[in-house]
């Protein structure tokens, strides 16, 4: 993946404060470009034990912890309030109260909304073949649902696996910020209503539609799409079921030349 924190050459200082929620890759770069950019971040909560190596990146002055239900409750209690709530990849439904928290909230989703709205993204862009993308919303109780700050297209060639196009994915959300958040917090960007319809799925669907059953009517093409879309070696990959034995699915896909 690209070392997307490279790109900061100056600094400047916020006089927003901001509770932030973050995991994983994508949360740990844009939360080294806040810190770098000299962004004022009251409360730090990672998603996971896993994400805690995070906290070395703030200040003593940043109240660091592992999200729980029990510590989002505790803060929804202390009527504590920010003027943004950011959520940098990390995977919780937070409540109303929770969001109301903050005046202002930005979720980063990697995905064109209104299409492929909640999980598995790369998978059903692939799947459903429409454009790649990554959309900044702000959050409300429903998922990924809100009004849109600002989105890009990612733009991407066949064939491409799940895994590949989420990669690609990782590093446009980085991108996006990091580009727009300057231009958000300062007011320069306006929401706009998100556009009705599109599609949403869940973890559930996803796992149910990797797995091939004898009732499954596709195309060729739908076929090819399918495996591609779930292919996330070594990890998970699209299965079949013959004779009794469960087989997963790589392709290799390679053009070929017309005969004259």
């Amino acid at each position: 993946m690209a070392n997307i924190g490279a790109v900061l050459t100056c600094t400047w200082f916020s006089k927003s404060n901001m509770l932030v929620l973050a995991s994983k890759y994508v949360g740990e770069k844009c939360l080294q470009y806040l810190v770098n950019a000299g962004y004022k971040i009251d409360i730090l909560l990672v998603a996971t034990e896993d994400d805690a190596v995070m906290f070395s990146m703030v200040g003593d002055q940043t109240r660091c912890e592992v999200y729980s239900k029990a510590l989002a409750d505790e803060l929804v209690d202390s009527a504590i309030h920010f003027d943004w709530l950011l959520n940098l990849w990390s995977p919780h439904i937070l409540s109303d109260e929770f969001l109301g928290l903050a005046a202002r909230r930005v979720n980063i989703h990697p995905a064109l909304v209104p299409w492929c709205k909640g999980n598995d993204n790369a998978a059903w862009v692939i799947r459903e073949n429409c454009y790649a993308g990554v959309s900044l919303l702000e959050m409300n109780s429903e998922i990924d649902a809100a009004d849109l700050w600002v989105q890009e297209k990612l733009e991407f060639s066949f064939p491409i696996t799940g895994k590949q196009l989420h990669q690609k994915l990782q590093d446009k959300c980085i991108q996006v910020f990091l580009k727009y958040w300057p231009d958000i917090e300062s007011g320069k960007i306006s929401l706009k209503t998100q556009t009705p319809g599109g599609s949403y799925h869940t973890r559930k669907q996803t796992n149910i539609d990797r797995i091939a059953d004898d009732d499954m009517m596709m195309t060729a093409q739908q076929w090819t799409r399918w495996a591609l879309a779930h292919d996330f070696a070594p990890g998970t990959t699209a299965e079949i079921t013959i004779d009794g034995r469960k087989y997963g699915i790589k392709l290799e896909l390679f053009p070929i030349k017309d005969e004259l």
